[in-house]
């Protein structure tokens, strides 16, 4: 088994922590607004104070999806992930796979994460 670059099984690492990282986001803020609207919208509440501050943060958490986009951070990360993820293996079992491969991926992996983060949408890669 051949040794790789440190910098590349850093790289895949911090993108799977990312891309999990922006995943729990997600489903945590997505999990606040569907019970905040739940509780704000019950008519089991005669105490208009719970509703109003159950309102109020379900609003934020809304807000904060829509302004964070923590679902297309955790798609573009796992998508990262995955490109590199394969060459690094390859190499690193493979009697006759070059290096190139690896590094090409990476740096298609920057280019879907920042991309990403400028417009909002994956690029195609294929």
């Amino acid at each position: 088994m051949k040794e790789i670059d440190r910098e590349y099984t850093d790289t895949l690492k911090k993108w799977e922590r990312l891309s999990s990282f922006w995943w729990w986001v997600h489903y945590i803020l997505g999990s606040i607004v569907v019970i905040g609207s739940i509780i704000s919208s019950s008519i089991l509440f005669k105490n208009y104070q719970i509703a109003g501050i159950s309102s109020l943060i379900t609003a934020i958490c809304a807000g904060l999806m829509g302004f964070l986009f923590p679902a297309k951070k955790a798609l573009s990360y796992s998508k990262a992930k995955s490109l590199l993820s394969k060459p690094i293996a390859y190499y690193k079992h493979g009697d006759n796979y070059p290096l190139k491969y690896a590094i090409e991926a990476k740096e298609q992996g920057e280019k879907i994460i920042s991309s990403q983060d400028l417009i909002g949408e994956l690029p195609n890669t294929q």
